[in-house]
C-alpha cells in the first residue's frame, strides 16, 4: 500500500509540473523497490525504472538523485558494478553529504571487495544521518563483510530501536547471529 501511495503523489506532482525531475527519480524508485520486495519480475519493473530515470536526467543532470537513481539501476538491475560505481560518484559530487548515495555506494564497494572504502563511505553515512533506519542496516553490510558480528548485531538493534518494524534488521540480524 505505501509503494502505490508513493506512486500515486509522485504521479500527482508530475500532474502539476511534468517538468519536476524528482517526481521521476521517485517513479523510479517506486518500481525498484517493487522488484527489490519481489513484487514484480525484474523484466517488469527494470523497463519502468529505467524510463522514469532517464526521463529524470534528461529534465535535470545536475541534481544528485537522479545520479543516484542510475547508481542503484546500474548496481542492482543491470549488474552493472562499473556504472554503478560512476553513477554512485557522480552523484557525490554534487552533494558530498548525501547519505544515502554513500550508504548504498558503500554496499557496492563491498561486492568489489573494497572493505577499507565501503567502511569509511558506510561511517560517513552514520555520522550525517544516524537516526535512519536504512542508512543504519546498509551501513552494517561492511562491518558483516569485515566479520565484525557484534558491531552487525549493535547496529540492527539500534535499527530496530527506530524501526521497530524494519524487515531488514530483522533478516540482517538473524543471519549475523547464524555466522557468529
Amino acid at each position: 500500500p505505501e509503494i502505490d501511495a508513493a506512486q500515486h503523489y509522485f504521479e500527482k506532482a508530475l500532474e502539476a509540473d511534468p517538468d519536476y525531475a524528482l517526481a521521476y527519480t521517485g517513479i523510479s524508485f517506486v518500481w525498484t523497490a517493487r522488484q527489490q520486495m519481489g513484487l514484480l519480475i525484474p523484466s517488469e519493473a527494470t523497463p519502468k525504472a529505467k524510463a522514469a530515470a532517464q526521463k529524470a536526467l534528461e529534465l535535470d543532470d545536475t541534481l544528485a538523485e537522479v545520479h543516484y537513481t542510475w547508481g542503484i539501476i546500474k548496481t542492482w538491475s543491470d549488474w552493472d558494478w562499473e556504472g554503478g560505481e560512476q553513477a554512485f560518484k557522480r552523484a557525490l559530487e554534487i552533494n558530498p553529504n548525501y547519505a544515502e548515495a554513500l550508504v548504498y555506494y558503500s554496499n557496492l564497494l563491498c561486492y568489489m571487495d573494497r572493505l577499507d572504502e565501503a567502511q569509511e563511505m558506510a561511517e560517513r553515512a552514520m555520522q550525517l544521518d544516524p537516526l535512519n533506519s536504512i542508512i543504519q542496516t546498509i551501513s552494517a553490510c561492511a562491518l558483516a563483510y569485515l566479520r565484525r558480528y557484534d558491531d552487525v548485531i549493535e547496529r540492527m538493534q539500534l535499527a530496530l530501536q527506530t524501526s521497530p518494524n524494519d524487515p531488514v534488521a530483522y533478516n540482517s540480524l538473524w543471519e549475523t547471529y547464524y555466522k557468529k
